[in-house]
């Protein structure tokens, strides 16, 4: 089934319009690094998604502020047209490094927003090495931080935290200050 040009234009600005609105309900506080071995990427920008089948939060960590468009893209957990977007510093990368932290209770799902309690995934992509990636998980009770706020879309959320940790691959480290509206996951 074919669908006119005017029905596609529709659906796209309907869709815009969804990733505006959740910009608009996403205001920001933040401050904060994540480091890969020495290298620093200052957080600009974050995108907090729920799941709630977990239920967990995975914070997208970005050294640019998303527009209202990738920011829909974020919710649908596609990130690979960060590797077409233009560096934000062309001299230290080549394409847009990225990070993540996800807080899950889905081991515990009676403790959801004690961070205590909270596993948590962290991922690093490009940068301290083009094209690097580091992903490790961390038990209940390891990260060290505050979390507060609803463990719901549309929730404003505060996570603080400090930490790290290493492979082989090399060490990461993070000094975070988030504040931010929790946003729903969108569907593929």
């Amino acid at each position: 089934m074919r669908r006119s040009r005017a029905t596609a234009a529709a659906a796209m600005v309907a869709w815009l319009a969804v990733a505006a609105r959740a910009q608009a309900l996403a205001p920001q506080q933040l401050s904060g690094t994540m480091t890969h071995d020495g290298v620093a990427m200052p957080i600009k920008g974050v995108v907090a998604v729920l799941n709630e089948k977990a239920p967990s939060i995975k914070f997208y960590l970005l050294p640019f502020v998303p527009t209202p468009a990738e920011t829909a893209l974020i919710q649908k957990n596609d990130t690979m047209w960060m590797l077409s977007r233009a560096p934000v510093d062309a001299k230290k990368w080549a394409v847009n490094p990225q990070g993540s932290i996800t807080l899950d209770w889905g081991f515990d799902k009676a403790a959801v927003g004690s961070l205590e309690k909270a596993w948590a995934n962290v991922y690093v992509f490009g940068i301290g090495k083009p094209n690097s990636n580091l992903n490790f998980s961390l038990t209940g009770g390891e990260v060290k931080g505050t979390f507060t706020g609803a463990v719901k879309a549309g929730a404003t959320v505060t996570l603080v935290t400090k930490g790290g940790g290493s492979m082989d691959a090399g060490k990461v480290t993070w000094d975070l200050n988030l504040t931010t509206k929790v946003l729903p996951a969108l569907a593929r």
